[in-house]
């Protein structure tokens, strides 16, 4: 079965984000050493010093070793405990999602075409026109 969630999370492999997005996993997570155990401990030290505070506003790649590219290698992050997000981390904490996760790190046209089948499902949900709905100026506020 396909998990939507673990595909549509695949658009992780492309964009930015800023410190104030993950530093929780970096900064007083409740751990002993204040990190998110489930992060590794590598990549952590590299965000830390992307983001030397949790109210810094450094932009940080989503998916490092190929931020500019859409391929699958956010999902073989993932397996390394590199996921950026706490979101992205869960993604591997069923074994069902887990699987999904491997499938995708291994076969990266298997990703590919399950994303795309996922993203026209997904743009047919509820689409507004005309007066019902707006095109906005700012995607991260209404209008």
């Amino acid at each position: 079965m396909f998990n939507k969630l673990v595909g549509r999370s695949g658009a992780h492999t492309i964009g930015i984000a800023h410190c104030p997005a993950f530093t929780e996993r970096l900064y007083n997570f409740n751990s002993s050493s204040g990190v998110d155990p489930t992060l590794d401990s590598a990549y952590a030290v590299q965000l830390q010093q992307q983001c030397p505070t949790a109210a810094s506003n450094t932009e940080v790649p989503m998916d490092l070793p190929s931020e500019l590219g859409f391929d699958n290698s956010y999902y073989q992050g993932i397996l390394r405990n590199r996921g950026l997000f706490t979101s992205d981390q869960t993604l591997v904490s069923t074994p069902a999602a887990a699987a999904q996760v491997k499938l995708f790190a291994r076969n990266s046209a298997v990703f590919k075409n399950r994303f795309a089948a996922a993203m026209v499902r997904m743009g047919s949900i509820g689409v507004l026109t005309g007066s019902n709905g707006e095109i906005r100026s700012n995607c991260r506020a209404p209008n």
